[in-house]
């Protein structure tokens, strides 16, 4: 288990303890959907990262995860343990941004499922965590399941990670204002003229936009229009490459 440079969700989230996205079909109030099983496919022989963020508050209501504690208790720290209940594909692993893969009460984390793997076939996973607080004489594990990690052929609906080797031809890509409601703007620095294809793909690794795109010498810029590309609130990863290389980012959507 590593030490990783994952990147926590954009809220909002809810502030309750948990591991987002869900691993249901979820709706937030703000309109936010979390897509079924929480994780995206992995492509076969493809490198994949995708991240989770875990949202650790300063209480919680003990009676929740332990029917004779009908108060709430502060939280002081909890350890991310077991990552995983049958194992992940060969080829994965664990991170976390998290020191010692301990996470404070009122801190917000993430944990980064990373690899590639040759091995199709369904694996489902469970974070662990063990909750300490001063309130209760004991440790509290918590499991947080129902995730499946699939590895598919690279010809079905797939996620393939933007954290590939650095770019010879761009620069990192990013979006601003992020997140945002109406409109946002995609910035690229390319060290040559070029082609490339804009793909925009949503949560559970499906491509909902793509389009080709010239690029100059020197600094890029392209505008995105939330509505006239029929982006529903929620997170999105884009990748912009020329056959060559690939650089990407993720933008939400509010």
């Amino acid at each position: 288990m590593a030490q990783s440079d994952c990147e926590t969700q954009e809220p909002p989230y809810p502030e309750f303890f948990g591991v987002y996205p869900t691993p249901q079909n979820d709706t937030l109030p703000d309109g936010t959907i979390f897509f079924s099983d929480g994780l995206p496919s992995a492509c076969q022989g493809e490198p994949y990262a995708f991240d989770l963020t875990v949202v650790m508050p300063d209480s919680i209501f003990a009676g929740d995860f332990l029917p004779l504690f009908n108060f709430y208790v502060d939280i002081e720290s909890a350890i991310l343990t077991n990552p995983t209940s049958i194992g992940l594909p060969a080829g994965f692993s664990f991170e976390t941004s998290a020191t010692n893969w301990t996470i404070f009460g009122g801190v917000v984390e993430c944990v980064r499922i990373t690899g590639s793997s040759t091995e199709l076939g369904e694996y489902p996973l469970t974070l662990s965590i063990l909750a300490s607080s001063p309130d209760i004489p004991f440790d509290v594990p918590v499991d947080f399941g129902g995730y499946v990690l699939r590895v598919v052929a690279s010809d079905e609906e797939c996620f393939t990670s933007i954290a590939n080797a650095p770019s010879l031809t761009f620069s990192e890509a990013y979006n601003f204002p992020n997140p945002f409601q109406n409109q946002t703007q995609i910035h690229l620095t390319s060290k040559q003229n070029t082609s490339l294809t804009l793909t925009i793909f949503d949560i559970a690794g499906k491509k909902v936009h793509e389009r080709s795109l010239q690029t100059q010498i020197g600094e890029n810029e392209w505008t995105l229009d939330a509505h006239a590309l029929s982006l529903q609130a929620g997170v999105y990863v884009y990748t912009l490459g020329n056959g060559e290389d690939l650089v990407g980012g993720k933008m939400v959507v509010k």
